[in-house]
């Protein structure tokens, strides 16, 4: 059994370092004693030391990832006690950004889409970044066409990182058939002044398989030596004969992940002999 040490370590390194690579291993390891774990999280959730309620809710989002095997009645009763703790005041944004990032790990309730459409209209960048990072990273089918409503709105936020995530956002909820007007918001911000935008909202397109998507990124295509990562998925997750004789001529001088433009010109591949699955994985 773990003690009640190795939450004030976690506490501490949290208060210098913040939620790193290793704030999260220490995590982990600490995380072996669900028990002690869950009743932190009720007990200093609404701690009156904020070191205290930040370090709680990030228990509580890695206790309620849906994906780990200890997922239950408890946790369902966690994530209900971090969606009212984003009703805190505004001045606790360190513990509100907290929150939305526990809230990635939840399951989509309606109560939890209203709480992250709420938080996604803050007057503070952080905050309204951090709720698309979490409507973006939910696909969900029940509430995808909610989600998508909002990230929409925000595809026009003046900042660019939440125009990105947005697109990012609207792009894995495309395929969606209630949402496929999703396109038309995916057409506009591949015009987007931010190179990035126009990646995501390119790769938006091809998720969606939107037939308008190909001559973008084809043009994008041309620019060889700005050509990222994210193209080159997108052609490979259009699969088709367009995109081969690019890729094979950025293939030459491609200095990025060689499996991923492998994969990418199988794809594209008219001989069905190598052509490869959208399926396949390349990392």
């Amino acid at each position: 059994m773990h003690s009640q040490q190795d939450f004030t370590h976690l506490k501490a390194y949290r208060q210098q370092h913040g939620q790193t690579d290793k704030y999260w291993s220490l995590l982990d390891v600490t995380l072996q004693d669900r028990k002690a774990a869950f009743a932190y999280v009720q007990d200093y959730i609404q701690s009156q030391d904020m070191e205290e309620r930040l370090l709680a809710v990030d228990i509580a989002g890695q206790l309620c990832n849906p994906v780990e095997e200890h997922y239950n009645a408890k946790a369902h009763k966690l994530s209900a006690l971090v969606l009212a703790a984003i009703d805190a005041p505004a001045e606790d944004r360190h513990f509100l950004i907290a929150a939305l990032i526990a809230c990635v790990y939840f399951e989509a309730s309606m109560d939890w889409c209203e709480k992250i459409i709420e938080a996604s209209f803050s007057k503070d960048d952080a905050v309204r970044l951090q709720a698309a990072i979490t409507m973006a990273d939910k696909v969900d089918a029940t509430f995808g066409p909610l989600l998508t409503k909002r990230l929409a709105q925000l595809s026009r936020d003046k900042n660019g990182e939440i125009r990105s995530w947005a697109a990012f956002g609207i792009g894995t909820q495309a395929h969606i058939a209630e949402i496929e007007i999703m396109s038309e918001v995916l057409i506009e911000l591949a015009k987007d002044k931010s190179p990035q935008v126009r990646d995501e909202a390119i790769m938006g397109l091809a998720y969606a398989h939107d037939e308008r998507g190909i001559l973008l990124l084809q043009n994008a295509l041309k620019r060889t030596k700005d050509v990222s990562l994210l193209n080159i998925e997108a052609a490979g997750t259009y699969g088709v004969p367009d995109f081969e004789e690019q890729l094979h001529n950025i293939s030459q001088t491609w200095q990025e992940d060689a499996l991923l433009i492998d994969w990418a010109m199988r794809r594209c591949s008219p001989d069905l002999k190598i052509k490869a699955s959208v399926a396949e994985e390349w990392v």
